[in-house]
């Protein structure tokens, strides 16, 4: 079991009787700080029989204030008797002969001397009161050398500011160094943040610093909570990072959520932090904090500076197929839209006549001219684009399949590659935010006018339709299929009016008003409740017409078959 352990210097002067006190607590008269210190600890928390004391002596501080009466000048118990009588309920423990310091020698022995009676996963309480001046260094240094190799956690770094006292009531506060040890770790988390983009450090800082205090409801407070949100937050948000999350770095929530909270944070456990707080966003300021596609290609640099190469390739191939796709209007969260247009690059490389895409290649022919569009989009898709794009996808082949390939390319030449890449389309992009994500009117093609997506909301996915159908939904540009959801048959008006609400969500994240028509086919009071939240907002509603065909037969059975006819608007008053 880990032990909690007390270490304290003992100091060679007189020492006065004095109150020591530390908010609630109030020690009797005392000449040595230990003892409020060790009463005050024991009074927090449990101590047990394999807990431990440290008294570290020199030659002097033995003989004057360990010992009984050892001045000449005036005579009292010495530590040892007092702490007998307090009846600890753990062993203490003496190092003697502990040099003084005079050389460096001395104080690297005094070092080693304390660091070898620490064992493994020890809780630590210093108390620093009578150490000598370069002490307060060597605590520090011991503090981080323990955490590293033995597994150590700080809890206090106590001091008795006799020198503070009140000269009326007696009373010298005891005061906690431990915040300037703890803004040390998070200096230390906060580096390695900014070199490496990892928040691990930063999280275990809150889960030993700030969760105990969150879970006190006598010490939790908002600059707590706000602290431990941020931090929380800024995991989150490299982990999309880490882990190419597309949806939420476009989303940008977290990236909202960092960047407000700090302005209104005011962290008052320890005043420092929010300089050092504004050093870890700073990065981040290049980010839009709302929803839009450029973010995955900031989020590449990010990765890139950082030292997250595969992740810095592959948020940046996907950005600009992002962006490409929102220029030319299609879905970037359908992977159908996203091949057209790795398709239109691809043939872009091929040659410069868009009639080499062949018609057969596309069962839906609203695909085949969205990758004309594209293919024709030659004041964005330049030759140059093209080509750096097409070294673009080399690249992250290579390292996503470790180089096993033909391109035989030294780690360095992959890095400057995937540099490269990153500076030339960051170029292309650095005008103002949106300016390449739809076209100009000079340049729409003669279909933008048009609807180019049809979200089929029904029941019927748009692989079992017709060939007349899907010849007919070609008119209308892609199909993405909503499925229409099975609705509770005992389900009151609120249920449906909020399910309504849920889908009308869904079928509007796919486009605006202005080129999305909705096929709607379904059960009668949720569609109804769509149709109608739908034409609200602009939307054009179709619905899908069928002829009833009846064949009789030789058993006298009849077999009923449905043809498709057309698309009838539904009415909007």
């Amino acid at each position: 079991m880990a032990r909690k352990v007390f270490i304290s210097l003992l100091g060679a002067s007189i020492y006065r009787e004095c109150v020591y006190t530390k908010e609630n607590f109030r020690s009797q008269p005392v000449r040595f700080v230990q003892e409020a210190t060790l009463d005050m600890l024991l009074r927090q928390g449990q101590w047990l029989s394999t807990d431990a004391a440290y008294i570290l002596l020199t030659e002097t501080a033995e003989k004057n204030n360990w010992h009984d009466n050892g001045h000449e000048r005036e005579q009292y118990e010495g530590l040892c008797t007092r702490l007998k009588k307090m009846s600890l309920p753990f062993e203490v423990m003496t190092i003697k002969n502990l040099p003084i310091g005079n050389n460096e020698d001395e104080i690297w022995k005094i070092f080693e001397t304390i660091y070898e009676q620490i064992q493994e996963g020890d809780t630590l309480y210093f108390d620093i009161t009578h150490c000598f001046r370069y002490m307060p260094m060597i605590v520090l240094a011991l503090i981080n050398y323990s955490k590293f190799l033995k597994n150590t956690v700080v809890a206090n770094i106590l001091y008795g500011n006799w020198e503070a006292r009140n000269a009326e009531t007696n009373e010298a506060p005891i005061m906690d160094f431990l915040p300037i040890s703890t803004l040390l770790d998070w200096n230390h988390a906060a580096g390695q943040f900014i070199e490496s983009g990892s928040v691990s450090n930063m999280m275990n800082l809150c889960n030993d610093v700030l969760i105990p205090i969150m879970r006190d409801s006598k010490r939790r407070d908002k600059e707590t909570l706000e602290l431990g949100n941020f931090v929380k937050k800024l995991n989150e948000l490299v982990s999309d990072f880490n882990t190419c999350r597309g949806f939420n770095i476009i989303d940008s929530k977290n990236l909202n959520f960092l960047l407000n909270s700090f302005e209104k944070m005011n962290v008052d456990l320890i005043p420092p932090f929010k300089p050092l707080f504004k050093r870890i966003i700073e990065p981040l300021n290049s980010f839009s904090t709302k929803s839009n596609a450029q973010n995955m290609i900031h989020a590449a640099r990010w990765c890139f500076n950082n030292k997250m190469f595969q992740q810095a390739v592959t948020l940046l191939e996907e950005g600009i197929i992002t962006l490409v796709c929102e220029r030319h209007r299609l879905n970037p969260f359908d992977k159908d839209d996203r091949k057209l247009v790795s398709d239109a690059i691809y043939y872009r490389g091929k040659t410069s006549d868009s009639e080499i895409i062949s018609p057969a290649s596309y069962n839906n022919p609203a695909n085949m001219i969205a990758v004309k569009d594209i293919f024709n989009d030659k004041e964005f898709i330049t030759d140059e684009f093209v080509t750096k794009y097409t070294l673009l996808q080399d690249t992250r082949n290579n390292y996503n399949h470790a180089g096993m390939n033909k391109n035989k390319w030294s780690s360095k030449a992959l890095i400057e590659k995937i540099e490269g890449s990153l500076q030339f389309f960051e170029n292309i992009l650095s005008g103002e935010i949106g300016r390449y994500t739809k076209k100009t009117e000079e340049t729409e093609p003669v279909l933008a006018s048009q609807p180019i997506m049809l979200i089929n909301f029904s029941n019927h996915p748009y692989s079992v339709w017709s060939d007349e159908q899907k010849s007919a939904a070609a008119t209308y540009g892609n199909v993405v299929d909503i499925q229409f959801p099975m609705v509770d048959e005992t389900g009151d008006e609120t249920y449906i009016k909020s399910l309504a609400d849920e889908y009308v969500q869904k079928i509007m994240s796919h486009g605006g008003n202005s080129n999305v028509v909705v096929h709607l086919m379904g059960e009668f009071s949720l569609s109804h409740s769509v149709l109608h939240r739908l034409q609200n907002a602009g939307y054009k509603c179709v619905v899908s017409t069928t002829k009833r065909i009846v064949e009789m037969l030789d058993d006298g059975s009849k077999k009923v078959s449905f043809k498709f006819c057309k698309f009838r608007e539904y009415e909007n008053k």
